[in-house]
C-alpha cells in the first residue's frame, strides 16, 4: 500500500506530465480515450515499496465483458483490457520504488514518464493512426504469437485463445458479420487452447512475476466463459 502522503508527492509530478500528453486521471490511475480505443494506466505499489506498472488497450466496440458493461468506460482496469501488459524496466531491475521522501519519489515519477515517453506512446501511436488494425488479424493468426505480436504491435490478448476470439468477433459484428462470423466459429473449436504456451521460461517469468498471469489464462468451461453465449449467437446468425 501507500500512504496518501507519499502517493501526493509522486502524482505531484507524475499527474501534470500525462495530462499534457493527453491522459485524464489522477494519484496512480490514468486513461485518454480514441474513437477506437482507450488507452489504460495503472501503478500498482506492493508490499515490498515496488512500484508496478500495467498498460491496457481497450477497443471502443467492445464495451461488454461478461456482466461487465460501462458507458464509463475509461474506469476499466489495465488488467482487465483485451489487450494487456505489464511494463518491466529492465529484467534485472524490473520495479520502480517508492522512495524514502519527496526528492526520491519525483525521480521516480520522472523515470516512470519516460519509460512511458520511450516504450508506449509508439505503441499507441500506431493504434491511433491506424484504428483498423485489428481488423488485420485473420481467424488463422491466433496461433502464431509472432504474427499476433507483429499485427498487435507488441501487445498480449489478456487469455485464451477462445478469448481472442470473442474479443475480435465482438468488434466485427456490427460492421463485419462475415468476420465476426469466422472469429465465432474458430472461438468455439479452440475453447481449450491458450493464446500462448506456457513453457518452462514462460512459466518462469509468470513466477517472477514479470507477465501478468491471465496472458496464459486456464481451460475454459461451458460454465465459467462469459464469451461462449456470445460465441454461439454470432455463430448462428
Amino acid at each position: 500500500m501507500i500512504n496518501k502522503e507519499t502517493q501526493e508527492q509522486f502524482a505531484h509530478t507524475f499527474s501534470p506530465l500525462m495530462k499534457q500528453i493527453g491522459f485524464e486521471g489522477a494519484g496512480l490511475k490514468y486513461a485518454m480515450e480514441t474513437q477506437s480505443f482507450v488507452f489504460v494506466f495503472e501503478l500498482e505499489v506492493s508490499k515490498y515499496k515496488q512500484i508496478k506498472l500495467f498498460f491496457g488497450i481497450q477497443p471502443t466496440a467492445v464495451l461488454k465483458m461478461g456482466d461487465y458493461e460501462t458507458d464509463n468506460i475509461e474506469n476499466i482496469a489495465p488488467q482487465s483490457c483485451e489487450l494487456t501488459l505489464q511494463l518491466v524496466r529492465s529484467l534485472k531491475k524490473p520495479y520502480w520504488h517508492i522512495g524514502v521522501d519527496k526528492e526520491e519519489n519525483e525521480k521516480e515519477a520522472l523515470d516512470i514518464f519516460s519509460f512511458i515517453q520511450k516504450n508506449v506512446l509508439p505503441i499507441m501511436a500506431k493504434y491511433v493512426t491506424k484504428p483498423d488494425l485489428l481488423s488485420k488479424i485473420e481467424p488463422s493468426d491466433l496461433r502464431d504469437k509472432n504474427i499476433m505480436h507483429q499485427k498487435l504491435y507488441g501487445m498480449h490478448p489478456i487469455g485464451m485463445l477462445s478469448r481472442t476470439a470473442w474479443m475480435l468477433a465482438m468488434y466485427h459484428e456490427n460492421k463485419r458479420p462475415v468476420s465476426a462470423k469466422a472469429f465465432a466459429r474458430y472461438g468455439l473449436e479452440n475453447l481449450d487452447a491458450p493464446t500462448i504456451n506456457n513453457t518452462p521460461e514462460a512459466k518462469k517469468m509468470l513466477d517472477e512475476d514479470l507477465v501478468f498471469g491471465n496472458v496464459f489464462g486456464s481451460d475454459p468451461e461451458d460454465d465459467t466463459f462469459f464469451g461462449i453465449p456470445d460465441l454461439k449467437r454470432i455463430d448462428g446468425k
